[in-house]
């Protein structure tokens, strides 16, 4: 049961993401059955769909400017 006289602390956005990371992390590293080849060409697939979600929007706002004035 939780101690409603002492106050509620709320973990920082830094602890949060670090936990997000740790659990993630964990998921890969603490399965027997995926490799650390399967993690680094996981992370390799993010990285390659974030670098071009980016350049999406890099796009998008280059036509935007250009309409500009």
């Amino acid at each position: 049961m939780y101690d409603f006289s002492r106050p509620f602390k709320t973990k920082s956005y830094e602890e949060q993401r670090r936990e997000r990371l740790l659990d993630t992390l964990s998921e890969y590293l603490d399965d027997s059955d995926v490799s650390l080849g399967t993690f680094l060409a996981d992370l390799k697939v993010c990285i390659i769909e974030m670098k071009k979600h980016h350049e999406e929007s890099l796009d998008k706002m280059t036509t935007f400017n250009d309409y500009l004035p």
